[in-house]
């Protein structure tokens, strides 16, 4: 009994330990996660050890109750054979003992019973958090999915909000063009509103002073006048006195000279008409030379004048096909961006339908797939269930058939085994499937992971494939072999487990059966050889059932996890190819906004290109209004020239028919002498010829002086009139105006023709005349229009500059931006990497790791974005540096463009000063003749007044005085002239050294903004350089990272090597809960047990009644026989005692080969426990080698980052050290700016200085002028007073004649009175004046005979000085003419090499620009070509390349539209060349036109000079004839 209680007691304490163990697993699978962190292997031997020590415990409590029950069968023989000598017992004790010890056994019964259900619990919640894991996993993935979704809603919302502020700007870019042009148009109102205000107050300035100064000199003149009168009427009153005496003398000198003439030269009358005919001949042939000479001209300035007109018209032809032309390509380009634009809209609104489609679609798929998995799962969860309970149902029958408890504990540990063994194949089945699992969505994510990182690099990736798919296969024969291997060595294991079981069960069979009473071995052996036929029966049929349900398993395993590899597959295909189609998307929108800006850019640019050229031609046709004035103008002065010159012919002519005809009428006097009755009316007729010359010619010149000033008042009336038409209306666009304004000009020339011609003649000043005023203020203020023009135009050309710098300076901040992106993106992936393959090397071997790796990534994640974060901060930073210099560099061009715009208006004032002092100079020279022609009538004035009046000769003398002083103050001025011209020349050679000084600085400047070009270039190409190598670098770290992948690929696999030793963890905690189902099966065993106790006890009490009643009944026998039945007794005791004896010797035997069955048995199992340890340490070496290989390649791993970092370091120092050379750079380039800046300024002061000094010669050049002016105005005046004063005494002599010749008729009508009275009165005084006619015809003979000699010997002497003069001023005018004709040549030479030149200029341009399309219609092939090729490669991706490339084959086709470039950042230098070449265009026709106005200039010039030589030349050989 004590042996009961220690073997139940050894029990109870076994099954508590087994509790406590079973708790201490519990414990540690729950603090699993910190045992993950901290040592995996201690935490797996030390959970195998718990669960071998619970086991073991288990297995000890079991075999103790057994024992148990063994001694209380004992216990209960031992009665029954020890009752009979002890009737006196009594029966109730054993009663109560069992009573108590069932009581004991209920106790520990529950006891286990409690710590099972514990058990099953614990596994129970285990399970739920396993599940509860896995929902929250789900919902993490609906998370991201979810998340992946509003991203994508986010991007479109964004790219909305991107076209939303893209159209704003565009309606806000045009509304402000609008503004500004406003503006500048009210502002260029404005100026000239301001204009013609102040051309109004000077113009009304100008006239009153004119005004006051005229009426101060009709005042002055009037005085004068009105004196001169006074003085000559006294004069007048003493002649005529003087004049009766010589009138008498006159008469007798007069007659006697007609008689001689009569005598000597009857015929000279017929030869004075001879020659007055041949004169009148050689005057007609004369007039027509020249008409016919002046036709010629004109006809040849016409014509080239419309040569010039037809070349313009064909200029502006040309010009306006060509605007047409670009105007149309702008509207088809349009329509084609319109059409592109709609075409765009539709396939977004499609893709976006699609896309919504089929996100619906992908979300009702994952809503049926999770679905799917739950029935799937419950479907298998009830399969599962159904086969558990029909084997429970089977082992309940299989229980129920066997009765006896030996065979039902063998068959129970067998089932025992058989569903370990099942559990195990579902493990490892289970293993397979989730290592299946496992490794399709480790490949799928890695897939995923490489095509986004390697999306970039396919051709790289096309180059790698087939060794990548090599080391793939190689590796996964690799793992098949490793699994098969495994597999193997599982089976091994399970047979020698199975053996080691068959072994232990035969064992304990031996031992029971050897425990067991000699009375129950019989019926034992023959149920074992029941229960065994039965046992094997039992186990084929559930090997049938385990190798079916294994087959079910199976395919069943194989069909789910088939089943959810496809759906993997298409959920990530689906996502890959949203992922895809959004990022094609995003790149669509972007390429429609760059083209979108780029279109905008180029509108705007034509825009601009369209106002400029609108309003170059306004300037141009203002120019050619401008260039026809002039040209009319000085075509009316070279006509008004010849008129002056005419005239002066004319003058001399008439002067010379005076002569002859005072020579004549002397004659005719002396013939009329003689015949009184024919002279007297010739002689009236020839005083009345000549009194209407002389009279005619005052009422003339008082007449022309009127019609001058009413002429000056018309022309300014009309002038201001044709200004405000001008001004208000503008310049008309049609040739018709020019023409019919050039008509009104010549209108008006015309009017003005005939008043002008005595005023140039008495003025002998053209150029001073109120008509060449106004025209000279009309070309002043049309210049000043011009250069208004210019300097918007320069302004336009300005803004245009600065709109490209913008555009290009925001393309290339864009491209900056996108390159910082992929920066930041490129530092990201190898963050990624390294992070990734940090965690790799430094993962545990649990299922957990992924937790603290997200959570890992997502810290090195926060890292990254804030070193993203710091790196744009200092992108930024450069960014603003490189504004900053973007702005010097401005300021620079904007001080470069300041200097060269003072650097052409220091030219356009030279030049100014270069035409005032040509025009000063021909000034000059029209001063000089006008002083010659002065001096040639001063001396025949004097030469008549010595003829007429001897008393003039002082006056004479006093004027040739003044004359000669004029003259040296003249010579003076010249010479001050000449002394002024050759400062300015001077000073125009100091600006021409200063010009070329400053164009060389400029040229230096230039050249010095090159190299800064360069260095940047090159500074440029070092980035573009340093972002190649580090494009290299990140190809071999993404080649390393994929080559490190595959490493941790095998480490994965290396890892499922360590999981299948988990695997085997969950085998034993599976085995464990066989254990307590077991437990709980045999607490029905137990509970049948005592049942069968209960039974043997009752059984135990009949037989010892019945004991008892055969004992008394034999005693009674015994007594009843006596001794008669003793011997009888005896033999039967003997017998007993041989039976007994037999018995022993038979359980001799049976022991003895049980000892040695069990010897061999255990000689088998040792030799299979040596085999199993010679198992377990070949998989612990290999186990140690595989750890060996991964940390190796764990430390090759920490090399290759280190590596990786230090390459990160040297770039990182590499590009601090470029940033160095760029500061140190751009701080050489700031100095060399101030540098240029200091420059600039001494160049502007020197400039000033110039100017300043310019400025004063012209103020002295100016006073000099004004001194000049003033002498030859007091020159005019006394020419005019003494023109008066000769004027006043010819009409006191002509009225003195008159009267005396009147006198001498009324005598000779007396003395005919008288001859017919017949008195002798009348003879005597007809003798009287007879005598009295002979005397005065000797005194008039004499004198003129006297005035013959004289005006011969005058005549004499002042022809040779003529012939003198002539002579030097034919050679002077002939040498002028040699050296203006070859000045003509010269200039029409080099005005064709320059127009050559600039043809070929022209040409090479257009060539250039030719080339220039075409290399862009051959990239704009090429890109289309590369487009069609990658659309071709890719069709599933990109679905809308094959349009593009449609389209691009579409602009292929159609050549106007390749100008347009497609990507802002490929296309930028092609966007800068169209600007450059427009603005080049623009300066080209500008320069031409302005070449074109200059050639005019120089030929009108040139035919004013021919035509002013030609007529010197005339008037030079008109006195040799």
């Amino acid at each position: 009994m004590e042996e009961l209680v220690d073997v139940l007691k050894r029990a109870q304490s076994a099954v508590l330990h087994a509790q406590y163990d079973l708790i201490q697993l519990r414990h540690l699978q729950d603090e699993g996660k910190e045992a993950i962190k901290t040592s995996a292997d201690y935490v797996n031997n030390d959970a195998l050890l718990h669960q071998l020590r619970a086991q073991s415990k288990q297995e000890d409590a079991v075999q103790h109750l057994e024992r148990g029950v063994r001694l209380m069968r004992n216990l209960l023989k031992d009665p029954i054979q020890q009752k009979p000598n002890n009737n006196a017992v009594p029966q109730e004790a054993p009663q109560q003992q069992q009573q108590t010890e069932r009581s004991e056994q209920e106790l520990k019964i529950n006891a286990v019973k409690q710590a099972m259900q514990r058990y099953i619990e614990g596994q129970r919640n285990l399970k739920q958090q396993w599940e509860w894991e896995l929902h929250a996993k789900l919902t993490a993935k609906d998370d991201c999915i979810d998340e992946v979704r509003h991203n994508a809603a986010d991007l479109v919302r964004r790219v909305t909000e991107r076209r939303v502020l893209a159209r704003a700007l565009h309606k806000w870019r045009r509304r402000t063009a609008s503004l500004v042009a406003g503006c500048e148009r009210n502002i260029v109102a404005q100026e000239l509103g301001r204009m013609r205000t102040t051309l109004a107050k000077s113009f009304a300035a100008a006239r009153a002073v004119v005004v006051l100064r005229q009426r101060c000199f009709h005042r002055w003149h009037l005085q004068m006048m009105r004196s001169l009168m006074r003085k000559e009427q006294q004069k007048h009153e003493e002649l005529s006195m003087k004049l009766q005496h010589a009138e008498e003398e006159l008469q007798r000198q007069h007659d006697v000279l007609i008689e001689a003439l009569d005598a000597k030269r009857p015929d000279a009358g017929l030869k004075l008409q001879r020659q007055q005919h041949e004169e009148i001949l050689r005057l007609r042939s004369v007039v027509d030379g020249m008409v016919r000479e002046f036709k010629e001209r004109t006809d040849t300035y016409i014509r080239q004048q419309e040569e010039l007109s037809q070349y313009y018209e064909e200029r502006q032809a040309m010009l306006m096909e060509e605007v047409v032309i670009a105007e149309v390509r702008r509207q088809q380009q349009d329509e084609v961006l319109r059409c592109r634009v709609f075409e765009t809209s539709k396939h977004k609104q499609w893709t976006e339908a699609l896309c919504g489609l089929v996100a619906d679609c992908v979300k009702e798929k994952a809503l049926a797939l999770y679905n799917e998995a739950l029935a799937a799962n419950n479907d298998s969860n009830q399969y599962c269930n159904e086969l558990e309970a029909l084997l429970l149902q089977q082992r309940h029958e299989v229980i129920e058939s066997l009765k006896a408890r030996v065979q039902e504990l063998e068959r129970r540990c067998a089932e025992a085994g058989e569903l370990l063994d099942g559990c195990n194949n579902e493990l490892h089945e289970r293993n397979i499937v989730i290592r299946s699992l496992k490794e399709t969505f480790s490949q799928r994510l890695l897939r995923v992971t490489t095509t986004q990182r390697m999306h970039g690099y396919w051709v790289l990736w096309q180059r790698h494939a087939e060794v990548r798919r090599q080391n793939r296969r190689l590796h996964d024969e690799r793992i098949v072999a490793q699994q098969q291997r495994l597999v193997v060595m599982e089976e091994m294991d399970r047979r020698c487990i199975i053996q080691l079981e068959d072994s232990a069960l035969k064992l304990v069979g031996s031992w029971r059966s050897c425990s067991q009473a000699e009375v129950l071995s019989e019926e034992t052996l023959a149920e074992l050889s029941e229960t065994s036929t039965l046992c094997a029966s039992l186990q084929e049929e559930v090997g049938q059932l385990r190798s079916y349900n294994a087959e079910l398993l199976d395919t069943q395993n194989a069909q789910v996890s088939a089943w959810f590899a496809s759906k993997l597959e298409c959920l990530l295909e689906a996502e890959h190819a949203r992922r895809m189609e959004l990022r094609y998307s995003e790149l669509r929108t972007r390429k429609a906004l760059d083209r979108m800006t780029a279109d905008h850019n180029t509108a705007v640019m034509r825009q601009k290109c369209a106002a400029m050229q609108v309003q170059l031609d306004n300037s141009l046709k203002q120019l050619h209004h401008v260039g026809a004035l002039v040209a009319e103008y000085c075509a009316r002065s070279a006509f008004n020239c010849w008129l002056l010159s005419t005239e002066r012919r004319r003058h001399k002519r008439v002067a010379d028919k005076t002569r002859s005809c005072i020579t004549i009428g002397s004659v005719r006097s002396l013939d009329e002498s003689t015949q009184h009755t024919i002279s007297a009316p010739s002689k009236e007729s020839g005083s009345l010829q000549m009194q209407p010359h002389h009279s005619g010619w005052d009422n003339a010149s008082e007449v022309l002086l009127q019609r001058g000033q009413g002429v000056d008042q018309q022309s300014n009336v009309t002038n201001m009139e044709r200004l405000r038409y001008s001004t208000t209306s503008g310049v008309s666009s049609s040739p018709t105006e020019t023409c019919v304004r050039v008509g009104d000009v010549e209108q008006l020339m015309g009017v003005c023709h005939p008043p002008w011609t005595p005023l140039v003649a008495v003025s002998g000043d053209p150029h001073k005349s109120p008509g060449g005023i106004q025209l000279n203020s009309v070309m002043h203020f049309i210049l000043a229009e011009r250069d208004t023009v210019i300097e918007y135009t320069h302004n336009v050309a300005s803004a245009v500059w600065s709109a490209a710098a913008d555009a290009i300076v925001a393309q290339q901040c864009a491209h900056k931006a996108i390159v910082e992106e992929l920066q930041q993106y490129q530092s990201f992936l190898e963050k990624r990497i390294a992070v990734s393959g940090a965690a790799d090397a430094e993962a545990p071997y649990q299922q957990q790791e992924a937790a603290d790796r997200i959570k890992f990534l997502q810290e090195q994640w926060e890292k990254s974005e804030s070193n993203t974060n710091n790196l744009r901060l200092q992108l930024e930073q450069l960014q603003a540096q490189q504004e900053k210099e973007r702005a010097t560099q401005k300021r620079i061009e904007s001080q470069l463009a300041s200097v060269r715009e003072s650097r052409d208006r220091y030219e356009k004032e030279v030049e100014v000063l270069q035409r005032r002092v040509g025009e000063q100079w021909e000034h000059n020279e029209l001063v000089k003749e006008k002083l010659l022609a002065s001096q040639q009538d001063i001396k025949s004035l004097q030469a008549k007044i010595e003829e007429e009046k001897n008393r003039y000769k002082e006056d004479v003398g006093a004027l040739r005085r003044r004359i000669d002083e004029y003259k040296v103050q003249d010579e003076k001025a010249h010479q001050k002239l000449l002394d002024a011209q050759k400062q300015i020349e001077s000073l125009l050679a100091t600006l021409e050294e200063e010009r070329y000084h400053h164009q060389v600085e400029v040229m230096k400047l230039e050249e010095q903004v090159e190299d800064q070009k360069l260095q940047e270039e090159k500074a440029q190409r070092a980035v573009d350089i340093a972002s190649a190598s580090q494009s290299r670098e990140i190809c071999m770290l993404r080649a390393e990272t994929a080559r490190l992948s595959a490493q941790l690929e095998e480490a994965q696999k290396e890892n499922e090597l360590n999981s299948a030793l988990r695997d085997t963890i969950r085998q034993y905690e599976r085995t464990l809960a066989s254990l307590e189902k077991d437990v709980v099966v045999r607490t029905g065993e137990f509970s049948a047990s005592l049942q069968t106790l209960a039974d043997l006890d009752g059984f135990s009490n009949t037989l010892l009644l019945r004991h008892k009643q055969d004992v008394e009944q034999l005693f009674e026998l015994s007594k009843v026989v006596g001794g008669s039945g003793g011997g009888y007794l005896i033999e039967s005791a003997k017998a007993a005692s041989e039976g007994q004896q037999a018995e022993e010797v038979d359980a001799s035997t049976a022991e003895g080969t049980v000892k040695k069955q069990e010897q061999q048995n255990s000689g088998e199992l040792q030799q299979r426990l040596s085999e199993s340890q010679q198992l377990v340490d070949s998989l612990l070496s290999t186990l140690e080698k595989i750890n060996e290989q991964h940390k190796k390649e764990v430390t090759e791993l920490q090399q290759h980052l280190k590596e990786h970092r230090r390459r990160e370091e040297k770039m990182q120092k590499a590009a601090a050290a470029a940033r160095a050379n760029y500061e140190r750079e751009m701080c050489v380039l700031r100095a060399e700016g101030k540098r240029l800046t200091a420059q600039v300024e001494e160049l502007m002061a020197s400039t000033s200085t110039a100017e300043q000094k310019r400025e004063l010669v012209g103020l002295e050049t100016q006073k000099q002028l004004e001194e000049a002016h003033n002498e030859v105005k007091g020159l005019k005046t006394e020419l005019k007073t003494m023109a008066m004063h000769h004027a006043i005494e010819c009409d006191r002599l002509r009225t003195t004649v008159d009267e005396q010749r009147t006198t001498i008729e009324s005598l000779k009508k007396g003395i005919c009175g008288s001859h017919k009275d017949g008195t002798g009165y009348g003879l005597a005084t007809g003798d009287l004046l007879q005598l009295m006619e002979e005397m005065v015809g000797l005194a008039c003979e004499h004198t003129n005979e006297k005035a013959q000699l004289y005006l011969t010997c005058c005549a004499g002497e002042w022809f040779r000085q003529e012939c003198i003069e002539g002579e030097r001023r034919y050679s002077r005018g002939a040498s002028e003419l040699r050296e203006c004709m070859e000045l003509l040549l010269t200039t029409l030479g080099r005005t064709n090499a320059q127009y050559q030149k600039e043809k070929d200029d022209n040409e090479k341009q257009m060539e250039a620009l030719q080339q220039l399309i075409r290399q862009q219609q051959q990239q704009n092939d090429a890109e289309q070509e590369a487009g069609a090729e990658e659309g071709c490669k890719r069709p599933t991706e990109c679905p809308l390349r094959s349009s593009a490339g449609a389209e691009g084959g579409v602009t292929s086709s159609q050549p106007w539209l390749c100008c347009r470039c497609d990507s802002p950042l490929q296309r930028e230098r092609s966007k800068a060349e169209v600007v450059q070449s427009i603005a080049r265009y623009s300066d080209m026709l500008q320069q031409q036109h302005d070449k074109n106005r200059s050639r005019l200039e120089q030929l009108n010039k040139l035919v004013a000079q021919v035509d002013e030589l030609m007529e010197y030349g005339r008037s030079l050989s008109l006195p040799e004839q």
